[in-house]
């Protein structure tokens, strides 16, 4: 949980206008966090994550496909208008690195705090297209894109999370699975 809320400060305190403000001192409850970037927050989060995971090689495999799912994902919305993040790193219409890092935050969780997911594919769909697209509008609203999304981007987020949610889930699911089989032939 701490490294949840930690990760979703960092992203969202960074992301937009501050990326060039190293020096710029934000606070999390009282906790000073001088030059945080979601680079800096993520690989090392990440890292302590698959430290702490039974079977490495398949965690990072599923990082990593959520990552480019959700590269690939965003890139399409962008490129539909559906939402315009603000631009660092890569020009647009591809997704910035930023939201590639939220991708694989969340996946690291799907097999620990989010594991009650696991196999309730209609749950994850109803999850995914609820809270995915509050999160996008909240993003907005804190000033990561260039507007507000529209109802009619919210109802695209809603169908499309509805869908890459369980997605996520059956794919973090097809790891846990292989990784306690390899363990069981050992």
């Amino acid at each position: 949980m701490a490294t949840e809320k930690i990760n979703g400060f960092c992203y969202v305190g960074w992301c937009g206008n501050k990326q060039e403000e190293w020096g710029h001192t934000y606070t999390l409850d009282n906790v000073e966090c001088v030059g945080v970037t979601p680079a800096k927050v993520a690989v090392p989060v990440l890292a302590v994550h698959l430290s702490f995971t039974d079977d490495r090689q398949r965690e990072l495999k599923l990082l990593l496909a959520a990552g480019l799912l959700g590269f690939l994902y965003d890139t399409t919305l962008v490129n539909a208008a559906v939402f315009s993040p603000l631009q660092h790193l890569v020009p647009r219409p591809f997704s910035p690195p930023w939201m590639v890092c939220i991708w694989m935050n969340f996946a690291a969780t799907l097999n620990v705090s989010m594991v009650w997911l696991r196999g309730r594919y209609l749950l994850a769909a109803v999850f995914g297209a609820i809270g995915s697209p509050m999160a996008y509008y909240s993003g907005a609203k804190l000033g990561e894109t260039q507007a507000l999304i529209s109802l009619n981007g919210m109802l695209v987020l809603a169908v499309g999370w509805g869908v890459m949610t369980p997605l996520l889930v059956w794919l973090a699911r097809v790891c846990a699975v292989r990784a306690h089989m390899s363990q069981d032939v050992s």
